[in-house]
C-alpha cells in the first residue's frame, strides 16, 4: 500500500492599490475615483490632439469631434461607477 502525504502549501495575497478589470479601474477600498481621474486624463489628451490639429474649428465641427473621439471616453462604464 503506497502512502499518500497531503501537503498542504499556503501563499500570501499580494495586495495591490488599484486594479484593470474589464476595462475598469478599482481602488482597494472600492472607489472608482482612479478610473474616473483615468477617464477624463484621456479625454483631455484627445482634446489636445484635435486642438493641436486644427488652427481654426467651427462649432459644429467641434460638436462632431467632441461626440466621436472625447465623448466615448467620458462614459465609458459610467454606469459603474455612478449607477
Amino acid at each position: 500500500m503506497v502512502g499518500i502525504s497531503n501537503v498542504i502549501t499556503i501563499k500570501k495575497l499580494l495586495c495591490c492599490e488599484n486594479e484593470k478589470d474589464f476595462g475598469v479601474w478599482i481602488s482597494k477600498d472600492l472607489k472608482w475615483s482612479k478610473h474616473g481621474s483615468n477617464a477624463a486624463n484621456k479625454a483631455m489628451s484627445v482634446l489636445g490632439m484635435i486642438k493641436r490639429s486644427f488652427s481654426y474649428i467651427s462649432t459644429e465641427s467641434f460638436k462632431i469631434l467632441y461626440n466621436t473621439y472625447i465623448r466615448p471616453h467620458l462614459e465609458y462604464c459610467v454606469q459603474v461607477w455612478n449607477p
